[in-house]
C-alpha cells in the first residue's frame, strides 16, 4: 500500500494547496482518502490547510505517513522535532515549551498531540503505578497526533 507523503508548500498525499473543493471532492474515493480523515480548510475555494491525524489507529493497515523520508508515525515526538529542527527551526513559543506543539514557519509545517509523554516520564512511580492497559494506551502520548500544512505566512 503507499504511503502518505506531507510536502510542507505543496500538500499532503493527494491534496494539495490551492485545490478547489470540487478537486478535492474528485479525489475522495481514492486511496488515502478513503482510509483517513483529513481536515482541509479553504480560503476563497481553494485549500489553505491540510492537517491529517498520524496516529497509529489510523495507519494500522499497513502504511505510513512521511516528511523529508522521516516516518511521522513511529518517530517519536522529541526525535522527529529534532530531526525537522535541523531542516528547518521550530518557533520557542509556549506551545513548544510544554511539547504539545510545534510549528515550523519557513517551511509551514506543524504538529501537534495531545498527552505528552517523554522518556524520563517512563521512569516515575505515577507511570510505573498505572494499570497496565492505561500504560500500554499512555505510551502513544510519545508521539504526535497530527501534522498539518498551510500557506506560508505573509
Amino acid at each position: 500500500m503507499e504511503d502518505i507523503i506531507v510536502e510542507p508548500g505543496i500538500g499532503i498525499g493527494p491534496i494539495k494547496l490551492g485545490m478547489t473543493r470540487e478537486e478535492v471532492k474528485a479525489l475522495e474515493q481514492e486511496w488515502p482518502l478513503k482510509y483517513v480523515t483529513f481536515l482541509i480548510k479553504y480560503e476563497e475555494n481553494k485549500v489553505s490547510y491540510i492537517e491529517v491525524p498520524i496516529d497509529t489507529h489510523n495507519f494500522s493497515g499497513g502504511f505510513s505517513c512521511f516528511v523529508y523520508g522521516i516516518d511521522v508515525v513511529h518517530t517519536k515526538a522529541t526525535q522527529l522535532v529534532e530531526k525537522i529542527d535541523k531542516i528547518s527551526n521550530y518557533t520557542r513559543d509556549e506551545g513548544a515549551k510544554w511539547g504539545d506543539r510545534y510549528v515550523f514557519p519557513e517551511i509551514v509545517l506543524g504538529f501537534w498531540r495531545a498527552g505528552i509523554l517523554n522518556e524520563e516520564d517512563l521512569e516515575t512511580e505515577k507511570f510505573k503505578n498505572l494499570d497496565p492497559v492505561i500504560q500500554e494506551d499512555t505510551l502513544r502520548d510519545q508521539y504526535f497526533n497530527t501534522v498539518f500544512i498551510t500557506y506560508p505566512m505573509v
